[in-house]
């Protein structure tokens, strides 16, 4: 392929789409036939923000030292650097002159959107193209959902983006070298606990494991807080971070299925990739729920705002013993199931009566997978606060009877309890001896479980709450 005559390169600017397979921005330089550089930027005005972590920021890094190696083996160079986004492509028009941004949509927090509207002012002032391509199937500005699933699966099933890089030519400037080398990310330090690593070999060997074996025992171990942890897929991080597309994963399933001997698991993993999606469509067309209630009846709630009570949700010392081995289990891992996600969440917002942005900033810095767009939707819909879900109202020993039976998880993370045994380990406050060194329970379950229903179930007849369902209703479905 003939080097092009002309100079104007574009900047493939790589956000959350840490990946070189089924990449449009790819297949875009490809289309276009022009020289291009390659980038991922570090920005500490977005991971210093309240819902990321040390665990994100060690992910994001042995992602990118990833993609920096195999684009090296293509004589390519992918420059990773940590500084704000608009004191990058600053020095980048100073050292390269004139060049175009491409970019994939992100489905974002407020400072990343916040960043992208200074930058569309800062960009057209200096008169550089940027593109957005689309995000997976995601539509925004989408006021409807009518068609939403035909769009989806359409995407779904058509042939992934070429991203053969050998298609592509390197730009090459000395100056903009040396600025990025100067500034190039550090490495990002371990962090205490067992935490998944970054990358897309990670990605696809969790994925191909899963559905050549582990996919098989996945209806019956979804559930349950130990079993889950092998038999779901464990490639939520890898999603969220954009180490494999969906698309990737939602053919390599179907093909999966077609030789498999029981379909059943492999079309409750396909709904559920459906329905990862439905829920970041929620936040692409209300993103504001970030920080409101997506029903703004529920507004009225009044909370505790206890912070003793909070802390101790946080640090796992709640005296209830499923409620703590779960939030220890995250806390030091950044994985826990979706069921007993949903129970933490539960806890706080209905047995404490805290609100449910309390649980919100925690629970993003402990998920290794946190995705915005389905993190705050979920968390209002299992807070209760949507007007058009079924209010569940968890009872951690219910829980804990019916998916750690024995109480192995219980006993694994809560080391207090390690000598008792089922189901005494379930509810140790009521022994005649109750272990000295486990806390006693923040709240009575019963009376705690009483008074939600009863101030949840108060709000429904509420006439903001009835017209707020009414526009979601409207609008999501």
């Amino acid at each position: 392929m003939e080097t092009p005559t002309f100079r104007h390169p574009i900047v493939l600017w790589f956000k959350r789409d840490l990946r070189l397979f089924d990449q449009p921005l790819i297949e875009f330089a490809i289309t276009q036939g022009r020289p291009v550089i390659m980038l991922y930027i570090f920005e500490p005005s977005v991971f210093n923000s309240e819902h990321y972590s040390a665990r994100h920021h060690r992910f994001v890094w042995e992602s990118i030292e990833e993609m920096k190696r195999m684009a090296y083996l293509k004589n390519h160079v992918l420059y990773a650097v940590e500084s704000e986004a608009l004191d990058v492509f600053a020095a980048l028009k100073k050292a390269v002159g004139n060049y175009e941004v491409v970019s994939v949509q992100e489905v974002g927090l407020e400072v990343t959107y916040k960043r992208d509207r200074q930058l569309k002012e800062w960009f057209h002032a200096q008169n550089i193209p940027w593109k957005e391509m689309k995000y997976s199937g995601i539509r925004r500005g989408l006021q409807s959902r009518k068609g939403f699933n035909e769009y989806w699966y359409s995407y779904m099933e058509a042939q992934q983006h070429d991203s053969d890089l050998e298609k592509i030519h390197r730009f090459e400037n000395a100056q903009w070298n040396d600025w990025a080398i100067e500034n190039e990310i550090k490495e990002k330090p371990l962090v205490e606990g067992i935490t998944q690593k970054g990358g897309t070999l990670l990605a696809f060997k969790y994925l191909n494991s899963f559905l050549n074996e582990r996919i098989y025992s996945y209806a019956r171990s979804i559930s349950k807080p130990e079993e889950s942890r092998a038999g779901c897929s464990r490639i939520s991080p890898y999603l969220s971070w954009g180490n494999i597309s969906l698309r990737q994963v939602y053919q390599a399933q179907y093909w999966a299925s077609k030789e498999a001997k029981n379909r059943r698991n492999f079309s409750q993993f396909a709904s559920r990739l459906r329905w990862r999606e439905h829920f970041m469509q929620k936040f692409e067309s209300e993103c504001e729920m970030e920080f409101v209630s997506v029903n703004r009846g529920y507004s009225a709630l009044e909370y505790e705002g206890n912070q003793e009570n909070i802390k101790r949700w946080r640090e796992g010392n709640t005296g209830i013993p499923l409620v703590d081995a779960c939030m220890r289990a995250l806390n030091y891992t950044g994985y826990l199931n979706f069921r007993m996600r949903a129970m933490l969440v539960s806890f706080i917002t209905h047995h404490l009566n805290e609100s449910w942005e309390a649980a919100a900033a925690h629970l993003s810095k402990q998920f290794l997978d946190f995705e915005p767009g389905i993190h705050f939707p979920q968390i209002q819909m299992q807070a209760g606060i949507t007007g058009t879900n079924t209010i569940r109202i968890y009872n951690p020993t219910k829980q804990a009877e019916e998916h750690d039976s024995e109480g192995k998880f219980i006993k694994k993370w809560v080391s207090e309890l390690a000598e008792l045994n089922a189901p005494e380990i379930f509810e140790p406050w009521k022994l005649e001896h109750p272990p000295e060194n486990y806390p006693k329970p923040v709240v009575d379950l019963k009376a705690s479980h009483k008074a939600a229903r009863e101030r949840l179930w108060g709000m429904k007849g509420n006439k903001e709450v009835r017209l707020e369902a009414q526009r979601i209703l409207k609008i999501h479905t």
